[in-house]
């Protein structure tokens, strides 16, 4: 299954590709379904990647522990094009969905105006096929969420409402409420 968005920020891409790919780790500063997030120390490392990736703790509602590990496999600076590989787990009971690989893609529309494309392939388990439909537009939701989420981000340097809201949720400080 692929879903596909796309946004339009009004930045350079240089901008977009510093949140988005240079600070790749701490994406609990954005995204309102992650809590936390911390590097991956092992394996290796994209070439050009500042890191091998991130393990990203979804919250409220999923279960306790239940995070993503996600993996870059692709960082192109010069085409700002990253590609990252998710597995989700830690995630109770049968799951009709195991990860998915995100390809993300900045185009410079101006000097100051790009479009953000968001392609991802969902790996599925049987469970998924069954529920290919309701899975398919939770997905393009969310992919939509966090593009919009990265939009308010680097075009004001504050998180997106849905982020400040979901501080309150986590129980997290102010601190974390500016980039």
């Amino acid at each position: 299954m692929q879903v596909s968005r796309k946004i339009i920020i009004e930045k350079s891409a240089d901008e977009i590709w510093e949140i988005l790919a240079n600070q790749f780790v701490p994406v609990e500063l954005w995204t309102a379904s992650i809590k936390a997030s911390s590097e991956i120390k092992t394996g290796t490392k994209a070439a050009g990647a500042p890191v091998v990736g991130r393990i990203a703790a979804i919250g409220p509602k999923a279960a306790k522990g239940a995070s993503l590990k996600e993996v870059i496999t692709l960082f192109d600076v010069a085409n700002k094009r990253l590609v990252v590989d998710t597995d989700i787990i830690n995630m109770p009971g049968v799951n009709p969905m195991t990860g998915y690989t995100s390809d993300v893609q900045i185009t410079p529309l101006s000097t100051n105006s790009c479009e953000v494309t968001w392609t991802s392939v969902a790996k599925l388990g049987f469970l998924g096929y069954i529920l290919y439909i309701p899975i398919r537009a939770s997905l393009s939701n969310g992919f939509y969420r966090n593009l919009d989420e990265l939009k308010a981000i680097v075009e004001t340097g504050n998180p997106h409402p849905r982020k400040q809201k979901a501080f309150e949720e986590f129980g997290l400080t102010a601190q974390l409420q500016s980039v």
